[in-house]
């Protein structure tokens, strides 16, 4: 499993406000490399975290978990 902190960062941004545009807006990366953060980390975990939707998306409860963790972790718990 490749799992960095550039990674989490991309995560926890998108969890927060559900959107790739934003979250690599802030992140400054493009879309494409935030969208694929994302689905090879869904892929190592075996788990959807988000819900794709045409307006967005949608966090799933493991992603909401995961986004938890997370942010015990960036907040050094």
């Amino acid at each position: 499993m490749h799992f960095d902190f550039v990674t989490l960062r991309a995560f926890l941004m998108v969890a927060d406000a559900e959107n790739l545009r934003a979250a690599s807006e802030q992140l400054k990366l493009s879309i494409s490399a935030v969208s694929r953060r994302i689905s090879d980390l869904e892929a190592d975990l075996g788990q959807q975290l988000f819900v794709r939707h045409s307006r967005g998306l949608e966090i799933t409860e493991a992603g909401r978990l995961l986004a938890a963790a997370g942010d015990m972790m960036a907040k050094g718990r």
